[in-house]
């Protein structure tokens, strides 16, 4: 009999605690003060979500099924999670680019803010207290996380209108001062960044970073490619002829011909344009290194067809590269490494490419820009609020 009433009593205890845990209310906001600099960092549970890919709240945010287990860190300074719906213990780290850090997050998210308001490697570890390599190994971290949530997010995008451009920078040392193919083949010397951008939402789509050829200019396009939904676009450059050629092999349909019953080998099948690809480039004539005139030159599809197309643009009056043009300044402006006289350029290829890929997805996802009042993400429909350096650091991937 006694066995049976502890067997009802652990049963009774048992309930108690289910139920206890799972109404028992959430803190959405929980802040931490670093004692070391002061700063304080808020962490929005609502912004959080099960990572347990069998939990059917897996990556749904907002669902109020997270627990708070404790603190801990070295620091008290992170969280230990449960999820009321599968019972999953995990640290709010998990799957974020600063799992497992072992410096306070404040330190991790500072330096990120630092390398992406022109600052360079030396100047942020100066200003933030932590040896350059730290500020570099967090870069990496930050880049490699930025293209895991690219790779996730960007897909099916509605751009009717892309400009493409390259933008000048190099490492080590300039074209003229590479002495043998070894040091060209290593990536020293002119480093080329290829930018597809959309000037409605003032979003980069994708950008490749490498020489200035033929090859890289097709990664770019086919990048466009992956990440553009079908129909009906308009696509401007420079003169560059690659842009031309590349196109027509990534947007092209290859057209085959019947036979006429003319003497003769049959005419072989060949690419021609889409009809929903239009591309028109700009032509500029300059004296003394100004720029006296622009002339407007179709290439796939006719004047008029670019002219009518144009007439629906929010933004655009003619065929330009206006835009993407000065999202380069903007680019040359947040990233150290790309302004033209300094001595924080790049020395290494992979370390130039990685702060690359943090400027654009920080530029993409967390800030206002001025003449949209709002980020570029969220023109295009992928988030619905300006991302904080941690939202982005932390994003599902």
């Amino acid at each position: 009999m006694e066995v049976v009433y502890l067997s009802l009593l652990f049963n009774v205890v048992v309930v108690f605690f289910y139920v206890r845990l799972r109404l028992a209310p959430t803190r959405e906001l929980v802040v931490f003060t670093d004692p070391l600099s002061g700063k304080r960092r808020e962490v929005d549970l609502s912004q959080k979500s099960c990572v347990n890919p069998l939990c059917p709240d897996h990556r749904k945010k907002g669902k109020s099924n997270l627990r708070i287990r404790r603190v801990y860190g070295k620091l008290h300074d992170r969280l230990l999670l449960s999820c009321a719906t599968c019972g999953e213990e995990f640290s709010e780290t998990r799957g974020t680019a600063y799992y497992n850090v072992k410096k306070p997050l404040q330190t991790f998210f500072s330096v990120l803010f630092h390398l992406n308001h022109h600052d360079g490697i030396r100047d942020t570890a100066l200003k933030v207290g932590v040896h350059r390599d730290t500020v570099m190994g967090y870069g990496r971290r930050a880049a490699e996380h930025c293209r895991k949530v690219e790779k996730r997010l960007l897909r099916n995008l509605k751009c009717i209108e892309i400009q493409l451009d390259e933008l000048w920078s190099f490492v080590k040392k300039k074209k003229k001062n590479v002495e043998d193919i070894e040091e060209y083949l290593a990536g020293l010397g002119d480093r080329w960044t290829w930018v597809a951008f959309d000037p409605v939402s003032k979003f980069v789509i994708g950008h490749v970073s490498g020489k200035r050829v033929e090859e890289k200019c097709m990664q770019l396009l086919e990048l466009v490619s992956k990440r553009v939904a079908k129909g009906k676009m308009l696509l401007t450059s420079d003169e560059l002829p690659c842009y031309a050629s590349s196109i027509l092999r990534v947007f092209g349909k290859l057209r085959s011909f019947p036979p006429t019953g003319k003497r003769g080998r049959p005419r072989k099948p060949c690419l021609m344009p889409d009809e929903d690809i239009l591309y028109g480039t700009v032509h500029k004539e300059r004296k003394k290194g100004r720029v006296v005139k622009v002339e407007e030159r179709p290439v796939y599809g006719t004047l008029e067809e670019i002219q009518e197309f144009i007439k629906k643009s929010p933004v655009s009056n003619r065929i330009n590269t206006s835009f993407v043009e000065r999202k380069n300044l903007d680019i040359r402006h947040r990233n150290r490494r790309m302004a033209r006289k300094t001595q924080s350029f790049s020395k290494d290829p992979q370390m130039h490419d990685d702060l690359m890929h943090l400027t654009i997805a920080y530029g993409n996802f967390c800030r206002v820009h001025s003449s949209i009042k709002q980020s570029p993400a969220m023109a295009l429909g992928i988030t619905d609020h300006i991302w904080s350096i941690e939202e982005l650091m932390s994003a599902a991937t």
